[in-house]
């Protein structure tokens, strides 16, 4: 598929179901590690079990163990420098400011998922991998705003099971910003099973993802 989709609720909430059977389930406990690992990574350098642990106030032994058994961990030594789409190096040409801190996503779509269970405002600069156009946007716990290019849309591609040991490799080398739609078309031709979404379609997406991911601990 490579025709922009817009407002295809059906899109979206099958896109969402997808994401939620090929990612791991976490119960209470393992969604406040998750969300405390983005949100110290989020302040730019590695984090250790230790400090996710005194932090998220779950004992190191859970913290350990769930890092070890979730897939898309990167670590450096004993600390953790990459985590579900967010990286505390330069990694990609996905970039987003957030709280002065400088920091960079695996894809587009992280940097449109990641500031809302961050809490904070992000500003993200991104790349156009077709015609090298850059695409910046201000993203909220709320929605997008400021898209510049107002026209730039998002590549997508429904995520697989066999996905999940390499997610950035089989998934998220996809997953691109673009300045307009005929870059987009451009690009997604040429990469079968990836289809376009709209910039506000891709948030909501995440949205509904995080809403269901972490139930139990947004919010508090």
């Amino acid at each position: 598929m490579t025709a922009l989709e817009r407002n295809d609720d059906g899109l979206i909430e099958r896109l969402v179901q997808r994401f939620l059977y090929v990612f791991p389930a976490m119960d209470t406990r393992e969604q406040r590690v998750a969300l405390t690992m983005y949100r110290l990574l989020a302040r730019g350098r590695g984090v250790t079990a230790g400090q996710a642990a005194a932090d998220c106030g779950e004992t190191p032994a859970l913290v350990q163990t769930c890092l070890a058994r979730w897939p898309g961990i990167v670590w450096d030594g004993p600390a953790v420098v990459g985590f579900w789409g967010l990286a505390a190096g330069a990694v990609s040409r996905h970039r987003m400011r957030v709280e002065g801190c400088t920091l960079h996503t695996w894809c587009a779509w992280d940097t449109l998922f990641i500031p809302p269970l961050l809490g904070h405002n992000a500003q993200v600069t991104s790349t156009d991998p077709v015609s090298g156009a850059v695409v910046t946007l201000t993203v909220t716990p709320e929605g997008v705003r400021d898209l510049s290019p107002a026209g730039a849309v998002l590549s997508m591609l429904e995520p697989r099971a066999e996905m999940i040991e390499d997610i950035r490799g089989r998934l998220c080398r996809y997953i691109h910003l673009f300045a307009d739609p005929d870059a987009g078309a451009a690009w997604t031709r040429q990469h079968p099973d990836t289809l376009l979404l709209s910039v506000d379609d891709g948030f909501e997406l995440g949205r509904r993802r995080n809403l269901s991911r972490f139930a139990d601990v947004l919010g508090r």
